[in-house]
């Protein structure tokens, strides 16, 4: 008698596109199908590398982002053994956040090269990957964000904060030079 393997679904997107909410809306949908689902979330600020990704996220301490890479890695690949015995034993894992997500921040950092990422993508093949986009715009005003759009040597960079950005002061843009 053979096992029914289980799917591994992603979601990802940028923050606050709401990929946690669908996440939720998911689990709940299959669930009431019933289906035997896991949910998981990177980072997992529940294990060692997790605990050190998450100082770094709260600003406790800094790092090169070389480091922070690795980390961001590590902590996935730390999930690799349980998420494939999950969905061998006929379990569907929901993750809010994996690789690509990783392979985005990466490639955003100038100082890494692309062919870094390529490592990252070699941990188990999802069955779906799924993208989840949202209007900036509204996007920051739901989270009280700001946007800084500015242009530098025909290249446009387009910065969100939580910080309202002192206009006068063209220190953000000059960053990009």
């Amino acid at each position: 008698m053979s096992l029914k393997r289980g799917a591994l679904i992603i979601l990802e997107g940028v923050d606050r596109s709401g990929k946690s909410t669908q996440c939720k809306k998911l689990v709940q949908t299959l669930h009431n199908q019933g289906e035997k689902i896991h949910l998981m979330r990177f980072p997992d600020r529940t294990t060692e590398t997790g605990k050190l990704i998450d100082g770094y996220l709260s600003q406790k301490f800094e790092l090169e982002d070389h480091a922070v890479h690795l980390l961001f890695s590590v902590n996935r690949w730390e999930a690799v053994p349980k998420i494939t015995e999950l969905v061998k034993s006929g379990t569907t894992v929901i993750i809010d956040r994996y690789a690509y997500s990783g392979v985005a921040f990466t490639a955003a950092k100038p100082v890494i090269s692309r062919q870094s990422n390529n490592r990252t993508l070699s941990s188990p093949c999802q069955d779906r990957n799924l993208y989840q986009s949202f209007d900036l715009m509204s996007g920051c005003n739901k989270c009280q964000l700001h946007i800084l759009r500015c242009v530098v040597g025909g290249t446009d960079h387009v910065t969100a904060t939580d910080k309202p950005f002192d206009l006068r002061s063209s220190a953000s843009c000059h960053s990009h030079r």
